[in-house]
């Protein structure tokens, strides 16, 4: 988690990806981790009542996929973070066709949810959009008169 500044939009959506492909990987990590428990024979030599041996690879298998879980909730739990501050620097701006704009540039939604969200027809906001990109891109210049 980065911490110490205040974050723009674009790095806090960029800790968001960064955490996301990390839940993916401990959420691999996991699976594979129960499959070699299944997957393994248990010897008679595997089960031990007092303690283990070093060797031991049940133990060693709930050790990890203990250590794994633990790391997948803090991870989600920062995500979550990283989501609600996210959510809460896109709800500040004051005009709607600058956020459908967002929403359709950076983060890439389509026109169903982008409408859905700003309670518009799919029309309406693509409107919008073509609107506000347009004033965007041909700015007033003098040279530029034909």
């Amino acid at each position: 988690m980065i911490s110490g500044k205040e974050l723009t939009l674009e790095e806090i959506i960029e800790e968001m990806n960064n955490l996301k492909k990390r839940i993916y990987s401990i959420a691999t990590q996991m699976e594979i981790n129960i499959s070699n428990i299944m997957v393994k024979a248990i010897t008679p030599n595997d089960v031990k009542v007092k303690g283990g041996k070093i060797g031991d690879k049940m133990t060693n298998f709930v050790i990890k996929d203990d250590e794994l879980k633990e790391e997948l909730e803090s991870k989600i739990a920062s995500y979550n973070e990283y989501r609600k501050k996210a959510i809460d620097k896109i709800e500040a701006t004051d005009d709607v066709n600058e956020r459908i704009v967002f929403y359709r540039d950076k983060l890439h939604w389509k026109w169903y949810d982008i409408a859905k969200t700003e309670n518009f027809s799919i029309r309406q906001a693509q409107r919008r959009y073509k609107i506000y990109k347009k004033s965007k891109d041909v700015a007033p210049c003098r040279d530029n008169l034909w």
